[in-house]
């Protein structure tokens, strides 16, 4: 049994109470959730959702199928990957380019495409 305070019991949540249960290594008629602090008026505060051993088992193949992709993805820590980023970058302004055509290409990069003027205009109401 898994005791939870979230706004709804969610699919997964089955798989993780088989998990908790093949853990464990125990026996189990079923697993199940209660979800406390509803609001709903026919509740009385709380929700109750059983799983039987079929569908127990069932969660627990999802649970092990969720552990294989998980693993696939995990990559161990490496030393070498982390990297030193300095507080500070300077930017060094680009030295001449060599030839027109790349001057020319940088004419064009540098230059901005739009102008925008913004600006309000505001009409006075003329009062009688």
């Amino acid at each position: 049994m898994d005791w939870k305070s979230s706004a709804g019991i969610y699919n997964s949540y089955g798989s993780q109470v088989a998990a908790y249960a093949n853990a464990h290594g125990v026996k189990c008629d079923y697993t199940g959730i209660v979800r406390i602090g509803t609001n709903h008026k026919t509740t009385g505060g709380y929700e109750f959702q059983p799983y039987d051993q079929a569908e127990t088992s069932n969660h627990f193949e999802e649970f092990r199928a969720a552990m294989i992709i998980a693993n696939s993805e995990y990559r161990p820590f490496r030393e070498d990957d982390i990297k030193d980023i300095p507080e500070l970058i300077e930017l060094n302004k680009a030295e001449k380019t060599e030839s027109k055509a790349e001057a020319k290409i940088m004419k064009k990069v540098s230059k901005p495409k739009l102008k925008l003027k913004v600006g309000i205009k505001i009409k006075k109401n003329k009062s009688k």
